[in-house]
Formats: C-alpha cells, sequence, structure tokens
C-alpha cells in the first residue's frame, strides 16, 4: 500500500470533509470555524511534510507550500475576530489566495504536459519496436 500511495487520497478526502464540517457546523462562532480550520491545516500539513504521498518530487513540494499558505490564510483570520476592519490583511489574504490559485493553474498545466509526453512517448516505442519487428521478418526472409 505503500507503494501506491493511493491511500493519501483517503486522507485529503477526510481533510476536505472535516473542513466542510467545520465550516457549516461553526457558522454561528467564528472563533470555532477558525480554530478548527487552525487544527485541520496543522494536521494536513505535518501530514504532507512526514508522507510526502506523491512520487514525483516537485509535486510534493508544491502540495505542502499551498497548504502552508492556506495555514497562514488561516492564522490571518484570526485578526478579524476584533471589530475593527483591517484593510491590509484582507489584501493580503485575497493576495495568498491568488498565489494558491496560480500554483493550482501550474499544476494544472505541468500534469497536461506530462500527460502529453507520456503519450508521444508510448507512441514512440510503439513505433520502435515496429521497426524493429519488421527489421528482424525482413533479415529472416533474406536467409
Amino acid at each position: 500500500m505503500e507503494q501506491s500511495r493511493i491511500w493519501f487520497f483517503i486522507v485529503v478526502f477526510t481533510y476536505d470533509f472535516i473542513r466542510a464540517l467545520v465550516i457549516g457546523l461553526g457558522q454561528k462562532s467564528a472563533v470555532v470555524q477558525i480554530t478548527g480550520l487552525f487544527v485541520t491545516e496543522v494536521i494536513y500539513f505535518t501530514l504532507l511534510q512526514r508522507k510526502k504521498p506523491f512520487e514525483v518530487k516537485l509535486m510534493n513540494n508544491l502540495e505542502i507550500c499551498m497548504s502552508f499558505l492556506r495555514f497562514v490564510v488561516v492564522c490571518m483570520l484570526y485578526s478579524f475576530l476584533s471589530d475593527k476592519r483591517q484593510h491590509g490583511i484582507e489584501i493580503a489574504i485575497e493576495l495568498l489566495q491568488l498565489i494558491i490559485i496560480g500554483m493550482l493553474v501550474v499544476v494544472i498545466i505541468m500534469n497536461i504536459i506530462n500527460s502529453i509526453r507520456g503519450f508521444i512517448n508510448k507512441k514512440n516505442n510503439k513505433n520502435d519496436e515496429d521497426t524493429k519487428d519488421n527489421g528482424s521478418v525482413k533479415e529472416e526472409q533474406e536467409k
């Protein structure tokens, strides 16, 4: 089970489900919501650091970085518990969210490129095998 690493998606699903529960059930209390999100982010970040669930090192680093940025956003939410309006923190949170979206776009583009590269490699390998097979048939016919 360790080699396939598919097991970690159970952790990701559970993480997303708990986040949704915290946000949904804690609607009347901002402190409960922020504290619940803080705890889930810390646990998820720790699991990512220890298990490194993706086979590609870059994907692990991107996921860890996105998790860290989500953690920073949750930490910044604590400042909204006071009655004062803080525009600077609002802008900082929006910028961090924009960075996270940008990182997701990078991951999607990388996956598309890797898929295309894999498809091309399979096609080239198949063509190479066909030419090898045709070459050996011709050699046998010449004998």
